[in-house]
């Protein structure tokens, strides 16, 4: 799936081989976040290694099922398109599963 504006392309993954960050730069700075009440991990960096612009975030969050995992990568135009994107991927709501 995929979201597309003037200023940001956001990608998603779902699945046993989402990007848990392999390929991004040596550079990339790294946090993590609680959201929803899942640990992820979201990297920021800037140049061109992915499609699009140059500024870069993304979020993974590994498990989200058994071995099924999930990454969120938003590719941006300025860095405060990044901070945008990092709003958005703290906005995630994970459905509950039945007991």
């Amino acid at each position: 799936s995929e979201f597309e504006s003037p200023s940001m392309e956001l990608s998603f993954d779902y699945g046993f081989y989402s990007n848990n960050f392999q390929g991004w730069p040596d550079s990339t700075s790294y946090e993590m976040a609680t959201v929803d009440g899942r640990q992820a991990r979201i990297g920021t960096a800037f140049g061109s290694f992915e499609r699009g612009f140059t500024y870069h975030t993304q979020i993974y969050f590994r498990e989200v099922r058994p071995t099924v995992h999930l990454s969120m990568v938003a590719t941006c135009k300025t860095q405060k398109d990044c901070d945008i994107a990092k709003r958005v991927f703290c906005s995630i709501a994970f459905k509950q599963e039945p007991q």
